[in-house]
C-alpha cells in the first residue's frame, strides 16, 4: 500500500511553490519597470530643452543687419576670436546667413561686419581706423572706416 498524504498537505506545498514563483516574477517585472522608468526619465531633458541649430541662431542674430546692408558691396569681417579655425567658421557662417552679400575676412574694406561673442568687449577688438556705424546688439556690429 502506498502512502498518500492527506489532500490539504500536498496542496499547501504546491501553493507555496507557486507563491514563490509569482513573487520572483513580480520582482523581476518591477525591476525591469524601474530600469525602464529611470531610462525614460533620463531622456526627458531632451524634450524639455529644445535644440537650437547654430545656423538658425546666426540667422536670428544677423537678421536686423541683413535688412540695412547696401547692395553690391564687399564687406570686411572682424571678430573677437583668436583661433584661426574659429575665425574662419564664424566668417563662413556670417557669409552664409547674409548671402548673397560678399564678406572678405580682411577688414580693409570701407564697411566691416563685426561678429563678437562678447558684446561688452567688442570695442576692444574693433581696431584703429574703424568706428561703429550701427550696433545691432548681441555682438553684431556694422563698422565703417574713419574718413
Amino acid at each position: 500500500m502506498l502512502y498518500r498524504p492527506p489532500e490539504g498537505i500536498g496542496n499547501r506545498s504546491n501553493s507555496s511553490g507557486t507563491r514563490v514563483r509569482i513573487a520572483i516574477l513580480v520582482l523581476l517585472v518591477l525591476s525591469v519597470m524601474g530600469t525602464t522608468l529611470r531610462l525614460f526619465a533620463g531622456t526627458l531633458h531632451l524634450v524639455r530643452e529644445p535644440f537650437v541649430d547654430p545656423i538658425v541662431r546666426y540667422e536670428q542674430r544677423f537678421k536686423p543687419l541683413q535688412n540695412v546692408l547696401p547692395p553690391r558691396v564687399i564687406f570686411g569681417f572682424v571678430t573677437d576670436s583668436t583661433s584661426p579655425n574659429e575665425i574662419e567658421k564664424r566668417q563662413r557662417l556670417v557669409s552664409y546667413v547674409l548671402s548673397p552679400v560678399l564678406i572678405d575676412w580682411q577688414s580693409d574694406w570701407p564697411l566691416v561686419i563685426g561678429d563678437f561673442a562678447d558684446p561688452a568687449a567688442a570695442r576692444d577688438h574693433i581696431g584703429a581706423g574703424l568706428r561703429v556705424r550701427h550696433d545691432f546688439g548681441d555682438g553684431v556690429l556694422l563698422l565703417e572706416r574713419d574718413k
